[in-house]
């Protein structure tokens, strides 16, 4: 496709911060500050940000995230404890992190002197005695204090124990029957009047039956309207905390949606956060996505819908798709279709978008979703004829890991690093059994376990706990050496040999005369 060869650039170590694998690595820019994250191993690292740290002085917010590859994303919070005067009225921004055991929470106001600065620590989102991190519903308002008469509000929260019933006092009864039975023991018990004053300070004491979910008053609040306001806490149903993979979805302009999945005991579900809130996931706003037997792999947004790829089983469809609407009432309601049958996602870190056409990573190599329209119908072609080979041989392809950077497609595995080039002119080879095929490259001595776009670069974590990042920064020709230890030392020249294809004319039998004019190849000397 023209232009000159020239070896790939090399890399060097930022940090080793243990022997346990960097699980993830990640970036993002809260209140016009730069954070940047590592998981290693059972620990969270932040650096830059606020207080301006170095890599080498990066501060340990997290000692027992779980040890596997983690998922990272930004999206907002409504934590009202942590919100200074001046943002009261808006939602925090904040990096969440899912783990396969928790979902964390992370995020730090832009204020130096507030007293409870959550930059020390990273926070788990879901807790059975504590929900200063996630939404408390209104689950049922104007309720009678025998819970004959009732409103109900707003859903439960599948991130919160916690959860509010409002009474209209009648000023004779003392027990107050909530809208559930089976309370949570270890989740405190509080009641208030309308101007959220608790009872207890007026001397209205109260006893609670956790079993029945009723209330017993020392002597009968005050008649008024939703002036009995008592929060207590029930489990959910569902553990949101064994979620694996997640991604946003933008609903017009300034809605932005969570959507989580990756649970291993539900595979092909999913769960759709509330408005601008990440912290509320209503238990009412999932999906089923399919057949059972095939898990929800990942997802990819283009040209306003969201594409969710799941693994294959050989008959059931493996991609579907997902837009909005809205009802009469202005409520957003999701719409998905189910689109193609056949190759199925086989890692969930292996997932993209390059030049506007959805990848993923397949048991027959990268597959690109091909179409004009997401709306419509699409169908699924192979893209990386010429590295198939030797991509689809490699062992444990579930543990590959990919991102898309500068217009190329990376995919990592056991040391090496297959790539697909959305810069270059597409080929266009029947044996691809597609419209066409990316060029591709291949290279050898990368040995990324986790792998993310920063500041325009890829950076990756090692399986030892390194971190690294590749030396396109850099104009001298030491770019093109990898610095396998810290403070650029195991120096490591990188070797690149390149060749010409053999040309066949497309077929092994037929031969054709050219005229003797001379080729001209030209090869950088590096």
């Amino acid at each position: 496709a023209g232009g000159i060869p020239e070896k790939r650039a090399g890399w060097r170590v930022l940090r080793k911060f243990s022997s346990a694998p960097v699980n993830g690595v990640f970036s993002a820019v809260l209140y016009e500050k730069t954070y940047y994250f590592a998981h290693v191993g059972t620990e969270m690292y932040v650096w830059g940000g606020r207080l301006n740290l170095s890599i080498d002085n990066a501060k340990k917010i997290g000692s027992s995230m779980n040890n596997s590859k983690s998922c990272f994303f930004t999206g907002y919070a409504d934590i009202t404890r942590i919100k200074p005067s001046e943002y009261a009225n808006e939602p925090v921004q904040c990096v969440f992190v899912l783990d396969g055991s928790k979902y964390w929470l992370f995020t730090d106001v832009p204020n130096e002197n507030y007293p409870n600065d959550p930059y020390s620590n990273i926070e788990a989102v879901i807790s059975d005695y504590d929900d200063s991190n996630a939404y408390k519903p209104k689950t049922s308002i104007r309720r009678s204090p025998d819970g004959t008469v009732t409103t109900q509000h707003e859903s439960v929260n599948l991130c919160s124990y916690g959860r509010w019933n409002y009474f209209d006092g009648d000023g004779t009864s003392t027990v107050y029957k909530l809208d559930v039975d089976s309370l949570s023991s270890d989740y405190p018990v509080n009641a208030y009047d309308e101007n959220m004053a608790p009872y207890l300070e007026q001397e209205i004491t109260f006893t609670i039956d956790y079993t029945n979910g009723s209330i017993t008053f020392s002597e009968a609040p005050p008649a008024g309207i939703d002036n009995v306001r008592i929060s207590f806490g029930k489990k959910p149903q569902t553990d949101l905390n064994a979620c694996t993979i997640a991604s946003k979805f933008t609903v017009g302009a300034g809605d932005n949606r969570a959507v989580l999945s990756g649970h291993p005991k539900f595979p092909n579900y999913e769960w759709i956060s509330a408005y601008n809130d990440c912290t509320y996931f209503p238990d009412n706003n999932y999906n089923v996505i399919g057949m059972g037997s095939t898990a929800v792999m990942g997802y990819a947004s283009v040209s306003g819908a969201q594409v969710i790829f799941k693994e294959s089983d050989g008959q059931s469809p493996t991609v579907f798709t997902r837009t909005y609407t809205t009802d009469d009432s202005g409520n957003t309601v999701f719409l998905i279709k189910q689109g193609c049958a056949g190759y199925g996602a086989v890692s969930k870190h292996c997932i993209d978008v390059l030049a506007g056409e959805p990848l993923f990573l397949s048991s027959s190599g990268v597959i690109g979703l091909a179409l004009s329209d997401i709306t419509q119908n699409a169908s699924l072609q192979n893209r990386s004829f010429h590295i198939d080979a030797g991509l689809c041989k490699e062992a444990d392809l579930q543990n590959a890991v990919g991102c898309v950077c500068k217009g190329f497609f990376y995919i990592f595995i056991n040391g090496k690093v297959y790539i697909l080039d959305g810069v270059q002119e597409k080929v266009y080879r029947a044996e691809s059994l597609g419209d066409y095929a990316y060029e591709c490259f291949y290279w050898d001595s990368v040995p990324a376990y986790s792998v993310a776009v920063i500041d325009g670069s890829v950076w990756f974590g090692a399986s030892d706990g390194r971190l690294c990042r590749f030396n396109d920064d850099w104009t001298s020709m030491d770019r093109f050496n990898d610095y396998t230890a810290p403070d650029l030392s195991g120096l490591s020249p990188v070797s690149a040999s390149w060749a010409t294809k053999l040309d066949q004319d497309n077929a092994e039998g037929r031969f054709k005369t050219w005229l003797k004019k001379g080729p001209q190849v030209s090869i950088k000397p590096y």
